[in-house]
């Protein structure tokens, strides 16, 4: 995942594995999530992302299939009435199930600001427990 080199770790959301879970600046940030989603399509799984009770997407979120890494995802985009600097998000399956703190997770879900979503999909890739892509 790339993101700009001014962004910095955000206080108050810990780290997964040592890795910064949530980072951002001035002009924008990301946070990093999973969902278990077991046997959902990612559409599924952006469509009980977009229906969040807090409504962090707006009234009425908009959904829009994707491909991220080769792999087909979904990003929910917040309501027009969200305003500037509301939160997006991009839902992809991880190529198999993964365990996070002793859970298992198939989606990854990457939130963001609207604004950088986009870029910061794109820059997404899965790697294995080697290292390798």
């Amino acid at each position: 995942l790339e993101f700009p080199r001014h962004w910095r770790p955000r206080p108050g959301y810990g780290d997964v594995a040592g890795i910064p879970a949530s980072c951002g600046g001035d002009d924008g940030f990301f946070s990093l999530g999973a969902m278990n989603g077991e046997g959902l399509t990612p559409e599924e799984v952006a469509r009980h992302e977009a229906s969040h009770k807090l409504k962090p997407n707006g009234e009425r979120p908009r959904l829009e299939k994707t491909t991220v890494n080769g792999r087909e995802g979904y990003f929910v985009f917040p309501s027009p009435e969200s305003g500037v600097g509301a939160g997006a998000c991009c839902v992809v399956p991880y190529p198999r199930p993964v365990a996070i703190t002793g859970e298992k997770y198939h989606y990854f879900i990457l939130y963001a600001d609207a604004k950088h979503i986009r870029d910061l999909a794109a820059s997404l890739r899965f790697i294995d427990g080697e290292g390798g892509g």
